[in-house]
C-alpha cells in the first residue's frame, strides 16, 4: 500500500485544523494528528521570536553540537531579554528510545505569558 496523506496541499484558513487521513482509505493516521491553518505571515514571525529570544541557536547546540543535556537531563536558559523569561530545553529518553528529540518550553510563567501574547499578535 501507498501510505500518502490524503488532502495535505489544501489550503487551510486560519484557525481551521484538518485531521491527517491516510489517502489510501481515508481513515484518520491517529487521533491526535491534525493540520491548523495558519494566519499570513505567521510563521515568519514565530521564527523572528525564536531568534530573538535565543532559541534557534540553542537548537543549533542542541542537534548539531550535541552539548546539552544529556539524556533525560533539563536545562533551563534565559532568554536575551528578561521580559520574556525563562525556558529550559529536555533532551527526552534518548538512552531507552535510541534517538535525538529535544523539547523546549516555556518555564517561566514570564516566559508563558510572553509567548502567549506573541501567538496573539
Amino acid at each position: 500500500l501507498d501510505y500518502e496523506i490524503a488532502n495535505i496541499n489544501k489550503k487551510l484558513e486560519p484557525g481551521e485544523l484538518q485531521p491527517f487521513k491516510w489517502k489510501h482509505n481515508g481513515q484518520d493516521v491517529t487521533n491526535h494528528a491534525y493540520r491548523l491553518g495558519l494566519s499570513k505571515g505567521f510563521s515568519d514571525r514565530i521564527l523572528r521570536y525564536a531568534k530573538k529570544l535565543g532559541i534557534v541557536d540553542l537548537y543549533h547546540d542542541l542537534l548539531e553540537r550535541n552539548t546539552l543535556p544529556k539524556s533525560d537531563d533539563w536545562y533551563v536558559f534565559n532568554t536575551t531579554n528578561d521580559d520574556d523569561g525563562e525556558w529550559f530545553a529536555q533532551r527526552y529518553r534518548t538512552k531507552d528510545w535510541a534517538f535525538n528529540m529535544h523539547y523546549v518550553a516555556a518555564w517561566s510563567e514570564k516566559a508563558r505569558v510572553s509567548f502567549l501574547r506573541e501567538l496573539n499578535h
